[in-house]
């Protein structure tokens, strides 16, 4: 994570592109929020809605209390 947070956005992002989507999800989950929005900004924008809408799911609880 240390090392793509001390990469450009630009490069960092085409790194993180070429990743599994799972493995993505959990690199840009551990960034600082403010690199993780410059890298996804840098993205091909289906790709960063995609790993943005995982990043979202993943930090819902799984129960919400609803029943």
């Amino acid at each position: 994570v240390k090392m793509v947070e001390s990469m450009r956005s630009g490069e960092a992002a085409a790194v993180v592109t070429e990743l599994p989507i799972d493995l993505a999800v959990e690199v840009l989950d551990e960034m600082k929020a403010s690199k993780a929005g410059k890298l996804l900004a840098k993205m091909e924008a289906t790709k960063a809605a995609l790993l943005a809408e995982k990043m979202a799911n993943k930090a819902q609880p799984l129960n919400s209390g609803a029943e």
